[in-house]
């Protein structure tokens, strides 16, 4: 999915589920603020995980889930995460699906010269303080 995300120019981080106990307020983990959370296929989430994306939801933050629920909280079966997973967005864990649902999200495009993405392009968009730094390598 990262590949997919990275090669059709969508800008990403990755979130640690160990950082998010320490580091989560609100909608922001540590000094980063986040619109939305693309939670990738995976077979269990940790409780703090599940916690936090429902107060990010709960804040307006957009979650969303690719391929089908986890059937484990702390690597025990459980349906803790049952009520996010109904009330959070859900994708089949397909390319156009996962690109498709980011489209609204896109900030950056590099286009060609007859204006059509030119995937041979990444980038990296990052504000610090009062600054905006775009970085596109090819």
């Amino acid at each position: 999915m990262a590949e997919t995300i990275l090669l059709n120019q969508m800008d990403y981080v990755y979130i640690s589920e160990t950082t998010i106990p320490e580091l989560a307020d609100g909608n922001q983990i540590g000094e980063m603020k986040y619109e939305v959370i693309v939670v990738p296929q995976c077979i269990t989430l940790r409780k703090t995980t599940i916690n936090f994306l429902k107060s990010f939801m709960s804040q307006g933050g957009r979650v969303i889930f690719v391929g089908s629920k986890p059937e484990y909280s702390d690597g025990h079966r459980s349906n803790y995460v049952d009520i996010l997973y109904g009330e959070a967005e859900n994708v089949i864990n397909e390319e156009g699906s996962i690109l498709q649902t980011l489209e609204e999200h896109r900030i950056v495009e590099v286009c060609n010269e007859r204006g059509a993405r030119d995937l041979r392009y990444l980038y990296q968009l990052r504000e610090d303080d009062n600054s905006v730094w775009l970085f596109v390598a090819k």
